[in-house]
């Protein structure tokens, strides 16, 4: 058989198929585009500002905001069955509770449940709420865990103390884009689908 026959029958049997489907009254199941099965949600406000949290403690006293960073569609560092996001919520509930149980200070979380805000929501919180105190907590990832100990702090600084410091805040501050997308200004659905486009 010549490649010319071959081609053509390569050609002519899906067509010559897709007819005596046709021709035999065979419907093929195809669902109905768009219809029924379309989840239709309202999309919160942008510049609607974000929630102000409970404050838990005496009034008069000095005030802790603690954020827990990442949540929701963003996990944070990954690794050995462990999430960022659900490390750092712990560890957030758990120094809020310490806190209030020393009584020396009020105290309020930026989140208490797995959602995401973005960190101009996280210190805008902070400034709404008059805050003595802002706290984030993350829980980096630094290489295999038998051999991680210790603890990072950072404090805020206009002008970064190294190079290393300078990297680490732009690779944090960056959190809020995607792909060069700015998801900040996005609702957390939308943020959640463009997360789920870029992966």
């Amino acid at each position: 058989m010549s490649i010319r026959a071959q081609i053509l029958l390569l050609i002519l049997l899906p067509l010559a198929a897709v007819a005596l489907l046709l021709v035999s009254a065979q419907r093929i199941p195809v669902p109905e585009m768009g219809r029924g099965y379309v989840l239709r949600v309202e999309l919160p406000r942008v510049d609607r500002p974000a929630d102000l949290p409970e404050v838990a403690g005496r009034a008069g006293l000095p005030l802790v905001v603690i954020d827990a960073g990442h949540g929701g569609h963003d996990p944070g560092a990954s690794g050995q069955g462990y999430r960022e996001k659900t490390i750092v919520l712990g560890l957030a509930r758990a120094l809020r509770d310490r806190l209030e149980e020393e009584g020396r200070v009020r105290v309020a979380l930026t989140r208490n449940d797995d959602r995401y805000l973005v960190h101009a929501e996280r210190v805008d919180i902070a400034r709404r709420l008059d805050a003595d105190l802002f706290l984030s907590i993350h829980a980096d990832s630094a290489g295999e865990a038998a051999e991680v100990t210790g603890a990072s702090i950072y404090t805020l600084s206009n002008k970064a103390s190294s190079e290393a410091a300078a990297l680490f805040a732009e690779r944090e501050n960056a959190s809020d884009r995607i792909n060069g997308t700015d998801v900040g200004a996005q609702s957390d659905v939308v943020s959640t689908i463009l997360v789920e486009l870029s992966q």
